[in-house]
């Protein structure tokens, strides 16, 4: 007889307990995981420049930069180019007397593509060097 009752009050203890293990909040647990990226920015012409009259079209120009603070590309070319402007994506650049102009001034990083040409006036010119170099702005890593 005692077993019949004990298997009664199991029974009662644990539908007892049901209704506090369904409220019960649910686990919760929390990763963080960081880390370093290196600061890449780069700029990359893939194809060959071509010479029309008056103009060269150095085609794609590729900007990557994953910089948060931004970046900067610049066009080292001879100094004394008068007229001449630098065509990026539609945006007509004069190009500065200096010999560097300054191509993309971006305050965010960036992944982007444009065409890139150079027009001069009605001068013929011969370009001895071109360069164009990507800088990141703020930290680097």
């Amino acid at each position: 007889m005692r077993t019949m009752i004990c298997v009664p009050l199991a029974f009662a203890a644990a539908l007892a307990l049901a209704p506090a293990i369904a409220h019960a909040e649910p686990a919760r647990m929390e990763i963080r995981i960081s880390g370093i990226v290196p600061t890449i920015c780069r700029v990359e012409f893939p194809s060959a420049p071509r010479s029309d009259a008056g103009a060269i079209d150095l085609g794609t120009m590729s900007e990557f930069c994953n910089q948060p603070n931004g970046y900067r590309i610049l066009l080292r070319h001879p100094a004394g180019l008068d007229g001449a402007t630098l065509s990026v994506g539609g945006s007509q650049i004069p190009l500065s007397p200096t010999g560097e102009t300054v191509v993309v001034d971006s305050n965010a990083p960036a992944i982007k593509q444009n065409a890139v040409a150079i027009r001069f006036g009605d001068e013929a010119v011969e370009l001895s060097s071109l360069s164009f170099r990507a800088e990141a702005k703020g930290a680097t890593f």
